[in-house]
């Protein structure tokens, strides 16, 4: 009885972990296929913006499958291994986006990219900052960097730049869009 329990509690220490990396590797490999389809999406690139690659993605997957690999020794429970190969995944796979995001960073005839948001032309409301931009109160709610954007199914949203001037630039581009 001992034996078979023991048996049991191998199969899925061993399992999980295994799960994980396909799951990683499938996310990845999906990531990968899917990203000329949504770059085709985006439309034209008007204005492409900074794009600066976070070293911290790559840390962060490293860890992960470093972590992924420490399931295969350490023996936790069913429920708790489970909990921990999902976080892994979740984790590579926001890393994962956030790198693809920032190679596309700029504005597109059907999107916004900037530092790892994406905002669709169809989900724009208004720019409510281009409203008060000569307004000398209210424009210095909204840093020189950033543009505030209402969205309709995510409401109120602050679109971070570089850089003022890349600030600018953008909304020289982004008025036309109304």
């Amino acid at each position: 009885m001992a034996k078979k329990l023991y048996n049991e509690r191998m199969d899925y220490t061993i399992i999980i972990p295994v799960l994980a990396y396909v799951a990683i590797i499938a996310d990845i490999a999906f990531r990968l296929l899917k990203q000329p389809k949504e770059k085709e999406a985006l439309g034209k690139c008007l204005l492409p913006l900074s794009r600066k690659i976070k070293k911290t993605n790559f840390i962060l997957i490293f860890l992960i499958l470093v972590f992924v690999a420490l399931l295969f020794v350490r023996k936790f429970q069913l429920i708790i291994e489970v909990v921990f190969a999902l976080i892994a995944v979740m984790a590579v796979d926001m890393a994962v986006q956030d790198f693809f995001l920032q190679q596309l960073n700029g504005i597109y005839e059907n999107a916004i990219i900037s530092l790892g948001k994406k905002i669709l032309k169809s989900n724009v409301a208004a720019f409510p900052t281009f409203e008060y931009e000569d307004d000398s109160e209210d424009a210095s709610s909204v840093p020189p960097n950033m543009l505030k954007i209402v969205t309709e199914e995510n409401g109120t949203i602050y679109l971070e730049f570089i850089s003022p001037e890349e600030r600018t630039e953008a909304a020289q581009i982004l008025k036309n869009w109304l």
